[in-house]
């Protein structure tokens, strides 16, 4: 039974499909843009933005390329890990692991908020600072629990 499940036309969306769609959401939404924002800069309707981030739509390689450029995200970090969809993470936020972020909704939201304030930041020496505070206050705490 499974096998005749698996049968699909060739250009069904698949799992990969549905990780890039979450992934293209997670990326637009640190960026701050709304799906017509996004859509208006790549050339397609909110609708069709919808469709990708759901899976439901396959995103065509020059237009997932267009969204990296408005997104300001490499590529890869669409394609990583998609030989193995299934453990796919949707997006790699930090050492926490992603199946925490996922279940715990208030986590992913600040996970999402502190990204957009990294990201809003233009100058690279002054992101390396934030991320030199962020992680001297974990470490504290940690050594603090300890």
């Amino acid at each position: 039974m499974s096998a005749l499940k698996k049968q699909k036309t060739k250009d069904a969306p698949d799992e990969r499909d549905r990780i890039i769609g979450l992934r293209v959401k997670a990326y637009r939404d640190i960026k701050g843009l709304s799906q017509t924002e996004l859509g208006d800069s790549v050339g397609v309707t909110f609708q069709q933005i919808q469709k990708y981030e759901s899976g439901r739509n396959k995103v065509s390689v020059s237009r997932l390329i267009d969204m990296c450029e408005i997104l300001d995200t490499p590529l890869m970090s669409f394609l990583t890990g998609l030989t193995n969809a299934e453990k796919a993470p949707v997006i790699a936020v930090s050492d926490i692991k992603q199946d925490k972020l996922l279940r715990d909704p208030a986590r992913s939201k600040e996970a999402t908020e502190l990204l957009k304030i990294y990201n809003s930041v233009e100058s690279a020496e002054e992101r390396r600072e934030i991320l030199d505070v962020l992680k001297a206050l974990a470490n504290a705490k940690r050594k603090k629990k300890t």
